[in-house]
């Protein structure tokens, strides 16, 4: 599920992703958090700068992502840490017909 454009690859269907939630994909190779909330789609690193857990077990607070491992909370936006100074890679991510796609 990886066809590119661009720099853009296809990570699943935009419907399968009910709001307020989040999946763990593999995107090009890459580890991904992708997810929904009441400000629209995301997609970020799944590995917390701090100890490398997967963001993936975390859970949705608003727009903040919270790491299983020490508590982190991470803005899924623009990838912050506003309690640390630490930071995840945030992604651009976008909706064609009914398939997110991610930029790499």
């Amino acid at each position: 599920m990886s066809q590119s454009n661009g720099g853009w690859h296809a990570a699943g269907r935009a419907d399968q992703l009910a709001l307020d939630s989040i999946v763990q994909r593999r995107v090009a190779g890459r580890k991904l958090v992708i997810g929904r909330v009441k400000d629209g789609y995301f997609a970020i690193d799944d590995a917390c700068p701090h100890a490398g857990a997967s963001l993936g077990f975390g859970t949705l607070e608003g727009n903040g992502l919270v790491c299983p491992l020490h508590g982190w909370e991470f803005d899924v936006f623009s990838g912050e840490c506003a309690m640390f100074g630490a930071r995840v890679n945030p992604h651009p991510i976008r909706v064609v017909g009914d398939i997110l796609e991610v930029q790499l």
